[in-house]
């Protein structure tokens, strides 16, 4: 689900709330060590990066 909150004219605020049933072992493990949260969260810090690079330049 995702949810954008209104901040300022040109701020929002983007929640991102993802679930999934890890499925077999290489899921499972990514899901006990953190790793695919990790992924997640520098996957979102890029498209953060990129939107705002992207804003700047209207």
């Amino acid at each position: 689900m995702v949810t954008f909150h209104r901040l300022s004219d040109p701020e929002s605020r983007v929640t991102l709330r993802v679930e999934y049933e890890p499925k077999g072992l290489v899921e499972h493990l990514g899901a006990l060590t953190n790793l695919d949260a990790t992924l997640a969260n520098y996957d979102l810090g890029e498209f953060r990066r990129m939107a705002e690079h992207e804003a700047g330049h209207r």
